[in-house]
């Protein structure tokens, strides 16, 4: 699986492997990932601090799973979008499931 990360702010070396071990734990909920990209994006919003958004696109047969998460802190954004898409792996990893069982019943029948 081929992992990219941009930025327009330079990560350190720990940031990234840190990035790079939270998408291939992501990954243990579904093994058909071929790619995942995770972008960050800064912006000042009028009246408030500095803010980041973090963005991550997993491509997967189907439709490409996304999400993305803003925070104050761009680990902070990371982190909180990781937490989504680990919510949005697991109900579709559960519907796939559940249709699988539901196939093998009628085909029981």
């Amino acid at each position: 699986m081929e992992i990219l990360i941009e930025s327009p702010f330079q990560l350190v070396d720990r940031k990234k492997e840190s990035i790079e071990e939270s998408i291939r734990e992501l990954v243990k909920h579904d093994a058909q990932v071929t790619q995942a990209q995770v972008y960050f994006k800064t912006f000042d919003a009028l009246g408030e601090e500095n803010k980041c958004t973090a963005v991550i696109q997993l491509h997967v047969p189907g439709p490409v799973i996304f999400a993305s998460a803003d925070a104050p802190s761009d680990m902070e954004a990371f982190s909180l979008v990781c937490d989504k898409v680990e919510r949005i792996l697991r109900k579709a990893r559960d519907m796939r499931n559940d249709h699988q069982e539901n196939k093998d019943i009628t085909q029981m029948s």
